[in-house]
């Protein structure tokens, strides 16, 4: 999937921008550190092709997280893509952490910054594309097409799950948690263009309360009244 996407959008690049009319649909799906979304994502797409084939309808969705999108930006070598960045003295420098901490193979915060977002915004206006975190929430908000979740559960909850999965102390879990917790918040914030809290999700499910098939099946319910399936 990820290099018929990667073709796809390589193939796209630089045609005329999308009317804002015609952009979207969107979803985009953000979760909290210990929160697992890739999987919420993959059986979404699974649920909308089953919808759709009964219907004879075929509206070819893909989803994309964070691999995809800077596999992309790196080939396409994306050029300047015109953002109000934030310039605070407190926040200069924090996207190469951000970055770092995620594990990617970007050293450059310019670079990183204005590619990603191209390639993000890129995907949305396109539409039909469920995105995986990268703070997409703030970046296509404004599309009216679209549709914004968040995965999220409470603190140490969260922090055994990862202990469970890892096997790590739950110290060293707990400050991992809250490191990442932090750097999250600030992505959104930093493509926001200021603060943001839960009312810039349309949905916030509780993952320690609800299963992942619940989770989708309301997901996909709200696509359906939206019509966006």
């Amino acid at each position: 999937m990820k290099k018929d996407l990667l073709n796809y959008m390589i193939s796209r690049y630089d045609k005329a921008r999308i009317k804002p009319a015609d952009k979207g649909p969107v979803v985009t799906i953000s979760r909290d550190y210990g929160c697992s979304a890739n999987i919420i994502a993959r059986k979404l797409i699974e649920e909308i092709e089953i919808n759709t084939k009964t219907r004879n309808i075929n509206y070819n969705w893909q989803w994309i997280n964070k691999e995809i999108l800077e596999l992309t930006a790196k080939e396409l070598n994306i050029p300047e893509f015109k953002i109000e960045h934030l310039s605070s003295a407190d926040r200069k420098g924090f996207f190469g952490d951000i970055i770092a901490s995620f594990g990617q193979h970007y050293t450059n915060d310019k670079t990183v910054r204005k590619s990603l977002m191209s390639v993000i915004a890129s995907f949305a206006d396109a539409g039909n594309v469920i995105i995986v975190g990268r703070g997409g929430v703030s970046i296509t908000r404004d599309i009216k097409k679209s549709l914004h979740f968040s995965i999220q559960a409470p603190f140490k909850w969260r922090v055994t799950q990862v202990c469970k999965k890892r096997n790590m102390p739950f110290a060293e879990v707990e400050k991992i948690t809250k490191e990442n917790d932090h750097k999250r918040k600030l992505l959104r914030d930093y493509y926001f263009g200021g603060e943001t809290d839960n009312t810039i999700f349309d949905i916030v499910f509780n993952k320690m309360t609800m299963t992942e098939d619940e989770i989708v099946q309301a997901i996909l319910k709200l696509m359906k009244i939206r019509k966006f399936i």
